[in-house]
C-alpha cells in the first residue's frame, strides 16, 4: 500500500454509549495511505436478527493517513440495546483490511419505550 509498515494500523476510534435521538459518528482510521489509495470503506453492523449490514463511510485525508466516518444506524440495536460493528476498507490495488469487531451499547427497546 505504499507505506513502510507490514501491518498498517486500521482501527475504529473509541466511541461512547449510543444514546437515543442523538446521532453517533463512528470513525475508522488507517495510517500510511492517501485518500486516493482507498477504493471504499464500509461500516458493518449486526442486525437484531444476527445478520450483517454495511453502510458506506465517507473517506477523507487525515494527518498520516485517512479517516472514514459514518453515522451509527441506531435501528440496528437489538431489544437489549446491543449491536456489534467493524469497518472494512479496500484499496485501489485490491487489498482488503478489516478492524476488530466491537460491541456497541445503547438504550434497550424497553427503556426507550418507557421514555416516550
Amino acid at each position: 500500500m505504499g507505506g513502510d509498515s507490514e501491518n498498517p494500523s486500521f482501527k475504529v476510534a473509541p466511541f461512547g454509549r449510543i444514546t437515543a435521538g442523538t446521532p453517533t459518528v463512528i470513525s475508522a482510521t488507517l495510517e500510511g495511505v492517501s485518500a486516493g489509495d482507498v477504493r471504499d470503506m464500509w461500516l458493518h453492523v449486526s442486525t437484531p436478527e444476527g445478520q450483517w449490514r454495511r453502510f458506506a463511510m465517507n473517506v477523507v485525508h487525515a494527518p498520516g493517513g485517512v479517516v472514514g466516518t459514518a453515522l451509527f444506524p441506531a435501528a440496528q440495536l437489538d431489544t437489549r440495546g446491543r449491536a456489534r460493528l467493524y469497518a472494512s476498507l479496500s484499496t485501489r490495488s485490491g487489498e482488503e483490511l478489516f478492524t476488530d469487531i466491537q460491541s456497541v451499547l445503547g438504550p434497550s427497546a424497553a427503556s426507550t419505550a418507557g421514555a416516550r
